[in-house]
């Protein structure tokens, strides 16, 4: 949950629309991958499951939030 937190924010901060962008990036960017301690790149449907489905409203909004915040500190 942890892991999909991170690559959510990630999406966030992009203002990526669609889970696609976010894993085309990840897949491109192997050392970044590494950084986020990311085995494994989850695939499209595993990532637009958990936003939509397993995620709660709350914790997308807390996600929104935070990269909101991050960007304005930036």
């Amino acid at each position: 949950m942890a892991q999909l937190f991170r690559l959510f924010l990630l999406k966030e901060l992009h203002d990526w629309t669609h889970e696609t962008a976010l894993l085309t990036y990840l897949t491109h960017s192997p050392e970044l991958c590494e950084r986020l301690s990311i085995e494994t790149v989850p695939d499209q449907s595993t990532l637009w499951r958990s936003w939509h489905e397993r995620f709660t409203t709350e914790l997308r909004e807390t996600i929104e939030a935070a990269a909101r915040m991050i960007l304005i500190k930036a």
